[in-house]
């Protein structure tokens, strides 16, 4: 039977002009009348060992055109192909040719449409070689542990890799130790591959080559990284970390890097030189690398736009002929050591394009320190833009070493903007019990350059937890406060604790999320300290101190962990207005939940942190208590009185009101509300 593999093969055949063409024309026409008699004499399938021991054996006997399929087992041997066939292994994995650490191993020579596949080539001098070889493929393939080069296509046009590991080559010398090598295999593609555990400083070195497709490739734990040179190459998709560096363009030009990620590499992530010009590198996340983009030796013209390049030193230029006229915009310039470098004695910052005019704009830069007032191309007509009023200026300060169009919020919309937060404004540490299900205040600061007020609340999660849509009216507990006195209005968000995802903080930090009513993801992090929901840990920040001592043990055991509840001052006001100059009481409403039963709250351990020598006051020997469904869900919550008489103003923390006692059998308990403070004068 043929397959219909078989028929594309058999029409893969390449005709050229005069009597051999004419012959071989008159062949494929004699293959078509048999197939479509239903039997064919070209094409058909050996086996080994069933037919022959060695796969050379096999190979040598084949007609051109014909599949040598190799049973899983271990042949050492070494393969040579000069003609057209199939290679086909039964298993990638078990099916192995081993070169017993010598010659090449699979060697394809001056032979066209060559298909090498299911194989694990492994230990020789080099793995699987195309050498003249046009149009051959090597797919589904282990390439392991050879000396000098993993997969090596030479002078090999129009030739397919993919699918394939190639891993741990070894040779020590300059150029040895290679994953995957080209030379002048111009058009080729390269996709689906994994290079890994190459000793080479080239784990991947495509050179004279252009045209050339590499996509879905990822390259980790290599001595070196990608390394293309003299020729275009279209690269898309492209993984590197853990490797000695990311991806050099070395006298290439007209190519492109595109939707790639480059992290945690010893050296640059993206490194233009030898005279590199006209490639774009766009769309790429560069991060936490030695440096982000460094070029060096007269690159030129490059456009690096839409990347994330942060956490590393960011841009850097290098020695050699000076690098010129290579554009940077709509880049996320973030948090890196140094935002722009230049090698003392060869200044070239300023021989660099840093915005791409207006209105299009140029980078963010995240120690930017901008506002944004004036719009137009002069940044003077009243109204903002997205687009910072002043220049972007470049150290050292020259004067054209400058971004004219800063942006003032990241350009790629997958990107966070981040922001300052506080968590538990006022109180540090800043304690979360996992087991608690009230609330905690958390507060988003705004600064020149970033409105917290145009935070959704909705959108906002702390550790995968959301606001509370508790307390009046049903609203998100939020509001727009001066937190940290700078005379901008923060937003203070209270986020429920029961929904709390401990597997999100990291070394003792919280994540929030959330994004602004026109779309602007944010993010920003804070410290904590976790106490647990079982077990004697216990909080130690004010209010969690304040329970504490309610619930301390005679015999010095510690108490059980606090337990974070929502509570209303003043139910049913909106703001929560405390006057310092009262002498009465103000109701406090802690509220039940399906969990949790306030009406079991001892009234007599009720303290409000921040207030000193409060009590609860009433009828002598009572304390003014009742029960009532504040919130109306079916629940009693208890209602207590709280005398203001003693407040301590000082002590008060940024318009957030604390709460602590215990239950009438020792649980700890804390809460929180926002407030508003009334002077006592003026």
């Amino acid at each position: 039977m043929v397959t219909a593999s078989e028929v594309h093969w058999t029409f893969g055949l390449r005709h050229s002009k005069g009597a051999l063409g004419g012959a071989l024309l008159a062949l494929s026409c004699a293959v078509l009348l048999a197939l479509v008699g239903g039997s064919a004499a070209f094409g058909a399938t050996v086996y080994v060992p069933d037919d022959y021991p060695t796969i050379q054996g096999a190979v040598n006997a084949a007609p051109a055109g014909d599949t040598v399929y190799v049973r899983a087992g271990t042949y050492y041997e070494h393969v040579t192909i000069k003609k057209f066939l199939t290679l086909q292994g039964e298993n990638r994995e078990t099916t192995i040719i081993d070169g017993g650490g010598s010659g090449n191993v699979v060697y394809v020579y001056a032979a066209s449409d060559v298909l090498i596949s299911g194989l694990t080539i492994r230990n020789g001098y080099k793995g699987a070689y195309l050498c003249r070889a046009t149009s051959g493929s090597i797919v589904d393939c282990n390439v392991s542990h050879n000396y000098r080069w993993g997969i090596d296509l030479e002078y090999s046009p129009h030739a397919e890799v993919r699918n394939c590991d190639v891993s741990d080559s070894y040779g020590p010398g300059t150029y040895d130790g290679m994953g995957i090598r080209t030379w002048e295999a111009s058009h080729s593609v390269i996709e689906d591959v994994r290079v890994f555990d190459n000793k080479g400083h080239r784990a991947f070195c495509p050179y004279w080559s252009s045209g050339m497709l590499i996509k879905n490739v990822e390259l980790f734990n290599n001595a070196g990284g990608l390394f293309p040179g003299y020729g275009s190459y279209e690269m898309v998709n492209i993984s590197i970390h853990d490797s000695g560096y990311g991806l050099y363009f070395n006298g290439a030009s007209g190519g492109s890097l595109r939707d790639s990620v480059i992290r945690s590499v010893d050296g640059p992530a993206v490194r233009l030189t030898w005279y590199s010009s006209g490639n774009v590198i766009e769309g790429n996340t560069l991060e936490s690398n030695h440096v982000g983009v460094t070029m060096d030796y007269a690159a030129s013209s490059n456009v690096i736009q839409g990347n994330i390049i942060e956490s590393n030193v960011g841009i850097g230029f290098g020695g050699g002929p000076q690098p010129r006229g290579n554009r940077f915009y709509h880049n996320d310039i973030i948090g890196n050591g140094v935002q722009v470098s230049e090698t003392p004695g060869s200044p070239a910052i300023a021989a660099q394009v840093w915005d791409n005019g207006y209105p299009s704009g140029g980078n963010y830069w995240s120690d930017y320190a901008g506002v944004d007032l004036f719009s137009g191309p002069s940044q003077n007509i009243p109204g903002s833009d997205g687009i910072g009023d002043a220049p972007y200026w470049i150290p050292p300060t020259d004067p054209a070493a400058k971004d004219n169009y800063p942006l003032m919020r990241p350009w790629r919309a997958d990107l966070a903007l981040p922001v300052d937060i506080d968590i538990k404004p006022g109180s540090y540490p800043n304690s979360i019990n996992l087991g608690s299900q009230g609330v905690i205040p958390v507060a988003i600061l705004s600064d020149a350059r970033f409105d917290a007020t145009t935070v959704d609340p909705y959108s906002v999660a702390l550790a995968g937890a959301g606001v509370a849509l508790r307390g009046k009216a049903q609203n998100p507990m939020a509001k727009g406060e001066d937190v940290d006195g700078d005379g901008l209005l923060d937003l203070i968000v209270h986020v429920e604790t029961e929904n709390f995802d401990p597997g999100t903080f990291q070394e003792g930090f919280a994540c929030l999320e959330g994004e602004t009513y026109d779309g602007q993801l944010i993010e920003g992090w804070d410290e904590i300290t976790i106490v647990p929901p079982e077990g004697d840990a216990v909080a130690t920040d004010g209010a969690a101190s304040a329970s504490t001592e309610a619930a301390s043990t005679s015999d010095g055991q510690a108490p059980d962990p606090v337990v974070t509840v929502a509570i209303d001052a003043q139910p049913g006001s909106d703001p929560n207005s405390i006057n310092l100059g009262a002498e009465g009481v103000i109701p406090v409403a802690i509220f039940s939940t399906d969990t949790f039963d306030a009406t079991q709250v001892d009234p007599s351990s009720v303290i409000l942190e921040g207030f000193e020598g409060v009590a609860v006051m009433g009828i002598p020997g009572d304390y003014p208590a009742h029960q009532e469904d504040v919130d109306g869900d079916g629940l009693l919550d208890l209602v207590i009185q709280v005398g203001v008489i003693n407040l301590n103003p000082g002590a008060m923390q940024d318009g957030v009101v604390w709460l602590a006692g215990c239950t009438h059998d020792g649980q700890p308990i804390e809460g929180t509300d926002a407030i508003i403070i009334v002077p006592p004068e003026g």
